[in-house]
């Protein structure tokens, strides 16, 4: 997201230079130019994600998994979570790599059931368990929770990824407009994909914001 953000405005200050020019609005090009040269460094700031482990590739999905301080959190009236009660906000962020699906490369796949486990790797004891909410942070679209992970170890952080034929989600068939193929391509039997992140070191307290 932030690296797309980045491109974008580097586009936009090289176009509006280029036919400022001409007019004699050297001026208003510099201006233009320092203030999205601003604001690619705003965005490339910001708060600091740990990854979890290297990416995990499951069907056509490549999952990254990372973890930072908790966040606080709001759906509707009244359903809020607040982040000074868990140790950490945990995420998977899915994208998709080619597919014959529609779903665009390199880009949030949403409809997805996510359920994660986070193993204790030394008494194989399930620490934390439960299903990832789908939700927006300022860099985009993930699926994520908060978590309370107390204990000091090393641990497998494991993501099982439902077909989202289980939400529902439908692909087109006909001869005009399907993508090319189905779900059952990649989860084979409606059976979940399964991705896992190993050797994750951690020291158990509760995670502070670092800022870039």
């Amino acid at each position: 997201m932030k690296k797309t953000l980045s491109f974008i405005l580097v586009a936009a200050v090289a176009v509006t230079t280029v036919f400022a020019w001409p007019w004699g609005k050297k001026e208003e090009a510099k201006a233009n130019a320092s203030a999205a040269a601003e604001a690619v460094e705003a965005d490339e700031g910001g708060f600091v994600e740990h990854d979890i482990g290297d990416e995990q590739k499951a069907g056509f999905l490549a999952v990254n998994g990372v973890y930072f301080q908790a966040v606080d959190m709001k759906s509707g009236e009244g359903n809020t979570q607040k982040g000074a009660d868990f140790t950490m906000h945990i995420e998977a962020d899915i994208a998709a790599m080619e597919n014959d699906l529609g779903f665009v490369v390199d880009q949030f796949v949403p409809g997805l059931t996510v359920d994660y486990e986070v193993v204790d790797q030394k008494s194989n004891n399930v620490e934390a368990k439960g299903t990832f909410m789908q939700m927006n942070a300022s860099d985009g679209p993930h699926y994520g929770a908060n978590i309370n992970l107390n204990k000091a170890g090393t641990y497998t952080a494991r993501f099982i990824i439902h077909s989202p034929a289980e939400n529902n989600y439908f692909i087109h068939t006909d001869d005009d407009t399907k993508p090319g193929s189905t779900l059952q391509k990649y989860w084979k039997n409606d059976k979940p994909l399964t991705v896992e992140f190993k050797d994750w070191v951690f020291d158990g307290k509760k995670v502070q914001p670092e800022y870039n």
